[in-house]
């Protein structure tokens, strides 16, 4: 199993040096193969090599992890995997693929996007900015958190991850490396939201002194994901929102209540840094309920007596 882990490695630092990928494109990639490695391990004659690897290998694999993870979390690692093994493709001579005869079928959910109404995510960063800290830089960064995710609808790894370098001051530019390396620039055009981001800048020391993070807790330490989303349903409870909040809620409801204003698709799926329009587009079913609901409640026939012509005259 030594030999699998160092060609692993090996991979891991070609993604980084040769591909410059993500960082968190390549902390996917570590976990993905880490779960692959564990189970090899586990299995009552461990191979020695990839090239001893066969389709039953991933056949077993993916029973393994079927019921612990949701469809869209399998087909990530095994995404990831396939990646790497099209790697030993080109790296190791006679190397047979098992992916070349293995096909992953799994039935996706109807998934049901949640996102907020205007009104709730108003709420959410009005309870943002009454945040308390012992230290003003705190309490900032804490207000900045749901402000930036929503209105670039951010990913949280994305605003994690976010380069104090990739922030142009005097334009208001953002250059984002998003899922895949797909490099996405964003404008900063809303004069309040830059005031609050550069009066939070000018209070952390800018690197070298400090990480070349966006964000930083206590001015040093990193953002954590689960940090963040513990923060986000605490400022959604005190807002009064019942319902379950997290990062991800903030990107969809950017891209619905764009939606919701007429905003071309197509744009959302470049703010987004979607690859596809399909993926995009599962919006629209929920713009869709909404407007529903809206013409239900608001549309003034509900409130016009019905239609009398089809009565006789007395």
């Amino acid at each position: 199993m030594e030999q699998l882990y160092q060609d692993a490695e090996k991979y891991i630092r070609h993604c980084r040096s040769n591909r410059q990928l993500a960082k968190g494109t390549i902390i996917s990639y570590r976990l993905s193969l880490r779960h692959f490695l564990k189970f090899l391990e586990g299995r009552p004659n461990p191979p020695a090599s990839w090239h001893q690897i066969r389709r039953r290998d991933l056949d077993d694999f993916l029973a393994h992890i079927q019921d612990r993870y949701q469809v869209s979390t399998i087909r990530n690692i095994f995404t990831d995997i396939r990646v790497f093994f099209y790697y030993l493709e080109l790296e190791q001579e006679d190397f047979q693929n098992p992916f070349r005869k293995f096909r992953l079928r799994l039935r996706q959910p109807v998934r049901v996007i949640q996102s907020l109404t205007q009104m709730e995510m108003e709420a959410i960063l009005q309870a943002a900015a009454k945040s308390r800290a012992d230290k003003e830089e705190d309490r900032l960064l804490k207000q900045l958190i749901p402000e930036l995710l929503f209105y670039f609808g951010l990913r949280v790894s994305e605003l994690c991850l976010l380069p104090r370098s990739s922030y142009h001051e005097d334009t208001g530019l953002f250059d984002i490396k998003g899922k895949g390396s797909k490099d996405r620039t964003m404008i900063l055009a809303y004069p309040p939201l830059k005031e609050l981001l550069d009066r939070y800048l000018s209070l952390i020391p800018p690197p070298p002194e400090s990480t070349d993070l966006l964000l930083l807790r206590g001015g040093r330490f990193p953002l954590q994901g689960g940090w963040v989303r513990i923060l986000l349903k605490n400022q959604a409870q005190e807002a009064g929102i019942t319902k379950p909040v997290t990062p991800h809620t903030l990107r969809h409801t950017f891209a619905s209540l764009l939606l919701e204003e007429g905003v071309d698709i197509k744009y959302i799926q470049e703010f987004l840094g979607h690859g596809s329009l399909k993926i995009t587009q599962q919006y629209l079913h929920t713009t869709h309920q909404r407007k529903k609901a809206v013409l239900r409640e608001y549309h003034p026939r509900s409130r016009i007596r019905p239609d009398q012509r089809g009565e006789k005259n007395p």
